[in-house]
């Protein structure tokens, strides 16, 4: 099961850190204060990078990215890495 450990959040684009990524037969998606990533590249087994087009989503509260891998052969099926004691807030 994927796991995210730590997240790193750039100007455009969010990292997680973790483990068990899933690199074949599934498509990444990741969802930061309700808004989905335009790319997902999954480097490794360990490393993803989301990226926005127009700068990751403005946050006044922490919030909680979310990392989804989405099965390519069972449509319905996602595996969802949740960091759930990861926060991150993005101020203007």
């Amino acid at each position: 099961m994927p796991s995210i450990i730590s997240v790193t959040l750039s100007a455009d684009s969010i990292t997680f850190s973790g483990s068990s990524f899933l690199t074949d037969g599934y498509n990444p998606k990741a969802i930061f204060g309700g808004v989905l990533a335009d790319s997902v590249t999954v480097s490794s087994s360990t490393s993803t990078v989301a990226t926005w087009n127009l700068g990751v989503p403005i946050t006044i509260n922490a919030t909680v990215p979310e990392l989804r891998f989405e099965s390519q052969t069972d449509l319905g099926t996602a595996l969802i890495a949740n960091p759930n004691t990861v926060n991150l807030t993005n101020l203007l």
